[in-house]
């Protein structure tokens, strides 16, 4: 059976790794609306898998 924890704890990491990772690197002025929805969209999609994580939780 996959270990469905595991895979939710590595995507989460590696989610964080990058939210964290485009919140420091330098953009033009232009780009800023698209790394802040980027951005959103990852937290987005960690508040989800969290939802699920825990509603589902054993």
């Amino acid at each position: 059976m996959p270990d469905y924890q595991k895979m939710y704890y590595a995507l989460f990491h590696a989610t964080e790794r990058a939210i964290e990772r485009l919140s420091r690197f330098p953009v033009p002025d232009s780009e800023i609306a698209l790394r802040t929805e980027v951005v959103q969209i990852l937290a987005q999609g960690q508040q989800q898998c969290e939802d699920i994580y825990i509603d589902t939780a054993e």
